[in-house]
């Protein structure tokens, strides 16, 4: 009878073994990582708070797929959406789709509008109505009207303008849907608006607008001096050769000028400089009453001056500070105007 009942019992636990094999979930593997990372990862809600104040709305999933905002209300949200994605994609004149539709990039301008950027343009929406109102577009289109390849560097503040840059060259858009170009040599080796000295010294982009929209600052960087480097085209296939220069050790590099751009005249200075100066340009920013500041550090990277220019003629009004270390200079953070008149310097010259 015991040894029954221990049969019986080793089989019922090698039974209920096999249905927890069966039943267990696969497992983990690179393969499958690769395959469906995307899907795999944990999204969090989007929350978009309103300019003032402490309210706002969150992004969740709708009951017929896609996505629905709801507002936020106490600890919680409404339990019925505000609007949807499909909502949006209808004002903005988006054919309808059997697709589930998420919400493009956007913002609030206040309780009632949202900012949305699509098709290379800012839209204003106020919630509710039939259409959305496109407001600044930087589409390039070429005599005949057929568009142009163009990469948008910045939207002004207040949307007023649009920076992008087409077959090397700058150009500004305005809500009058008028086009300004900014600059006339670009090239593969004169680069316009993009992040010089290779992204180095707190350099993340090539282009600064002032905080009320009307200056923009940007570089030009003239790389002809560098050397050629054997860059390849990895997305070939074979592998093919690419243009490229690469600022090796000890030899030339590229030649770096600051230009300013006042948008009610569209004229264009560069930055007073000693065309002779072996610097780095870097930290770019605007002040008060006109003056953009730059930090300029010497090329063996132990001096640095930040200095303040005039905005409207590219002329050097002072040089702000100095630091010295005998061993290495490196400002990473553009200098922050206060309202009192002072500003803000990261420095780490007391360690």
């Amino acid at each position: 009878m015991t040894r029954s009942l221990c049969t019986l019992a080793l089989l019922t636990s090698l039974g209920l073994t096999s249905l927890a094999s069966a039943q267990a979930k696969p497992q983990l593997t690179l393969a499958t990582v690769l395959e469906r990372g995307p899907a795999l990862s944990a999204r969090l809600p989007t929350v978009m708070w309103f300019p003032a104040g402490h309210a706002g709305t969150v992004v969740l999933p709708s009951k017929h797929g896609g996505q629905a905002m709801h507002r936020l209300q106490g600890d919680g949200t409404t339990k019925s959406p505000w609007f949807t994605a499909a909502n949006v994609a209808a004002a903005l004149g988006i054919a309808s789709s059997k697709k589930p539709r998420g919400f493009p990039p956007m913002t609030w301008l206040d309780e009632d509008t949202l900012r949305i950027q699509h098709d290379q343009a800012i839209w204003h929406w106020d919630v509710g109505a039939k259409e959305a109102m496109r407001v600044l577009s930087w589409r390039m289109l070429d005599a005949d009207g057929k568009a142009q390849p163009a990469t948008l560097l910045e939207i002004a503040p207040g949307d007023g303008h649009a920076v992008v840059r087409c077959e090397h060259n700058l150009f500004l858009h305005d809500r009058a849907g008028e086009r300004h170009q900014l600059t006339f040599d670009g090239s593969e080796d004169v680069v316009m608006g993009d992040a010089a000295h290779r992204a180095e010294i707190g350099i993340t982009k090539g282009t600064f607008w002032s905080k009320d929209g009307r200056h923009l600052a940007f570089y030009r960087e003239d790389q002809r001096p560098i050397g050629r480097y054997p860059y390849q085209d990895i997305k070939a296939m074979p592998p093919t050769l690419r243009h490229g220069r690469y600022p090796m050790a000890g030899r030339a590099h590229s030649v770096v000028r600051v230009f300013v751009c006042d948008t009610t005249t569209y004229e264009t200075v560069p930055l007073e400089s000693d065309p002779d100066a072996d610097v780095y340009w870097t930290n770019v920013s605007f002040g008060a009453n006109g003056t953009v500041t730059t930090a300029q550090v010497n090329r063996g990277q132990d001096h640095m001056e930040l200095c303040s220019f005039d905005a409207g003629s590219g002329k050097k009004l002072r040089t702000i500070l100095r630091e010295h270390d005998t061993e290495w200079i490196e400002p990473e953070h553009a200098m922050i105007p206060l309202a009192s008149g002072q500003f803000l310097w990261w420095s780490r010259q007391s360690g």
